[in-house]
């Protein structure tokens, strides 16, 4: 699992298809504000694509597996269909 969050954080050569990096996000870094929610530091990364979208990725906190959690925005199905 370290090995694997490790890859994300740390290689700026990472790529996803033909999606654009737009930023990462680190929260492991340092606790983050955004809309006044604090958020602590977790062993968590953030891509955000200058298509719309994004991509989480998380080890699980009671099993050994790894989470991503994908999304897009669109006007509509078609719209967010890569």
């Amino acid at each position: 699992m370290d090995e694997l969050i490790n890859e994300l954080k740390y290689n700026d050569n990472i790529s996803f298809d033909n999606l654009s990096i737009e930023n990462k996000i680190d929260y492991s870094l340092n606790d983050l504000i955004i809309n006044d929610i604090n958020l602590f530091k977790s062993d968590i990364i953030e891509f955000n694509f200058k298509e719309d979208m994004y991509a989480i990725f998380r080890p699980s906190g009671t099993e050994p597996k790894f989470k991503v959690y994908i999304g897009a925005n669109g006007v509509n199905l078609d719209a967010v269909n890569y």
